[in-house]
C-alpha cells in the first residue's frame, strides 16, 4: 500500500472469507478500508445476483475496481486486483 493512502477492500456481507482477508491484512499493518458490499437482491422466491449495472449504480468505487463486478477484489491506489 502507499504510506498515507488505504487500499479499498471491498468484501461480500455474507463472504466466509471475510475473516481471514481482515486477519491478513491486520497481520501486515496495511491501512486499508473495508467495504461491505451486497451482490444479490432479495425478493420473490429468494435471491438473485445483480446485474453489473446494478452494482455500477448501488457500488460505483467497487465497479471502478472490479470490472466484472465480482469478488475478491482490491483497490491499492488505482491497481486494481480481481
Amino acid at each position: 500500500a502507499v504510506p498515507g493512502r488505504a487500499c479499498l477492500v471491498p468484501v461480500a456481507s455474507i463472504s466466509p472469507w471475510r475473516r481471514r482477508r481482515r486477519i491478513g491484512l491486520e497481520e501486515k499493518n496495511t491501512e486499508y478500508q473495508w467495504v461491505e458490499i451486497d451482490l444479490y437482491r432479495k425478493g420473490g422466491a429468494g435471491q438473485w445476483r445483480m446485474a453489473l449495472e446494478e452494482l455500477r449504480e448501488l457500488y460505483p468505487d467497487f465497479v471502478r475496481c472490479s470490472q466484472r463486478g465480482r469478488l475478491p477484489a482490491l483497490d491499492n491506489d488505482g491497481e486494481h486486483v480481481e
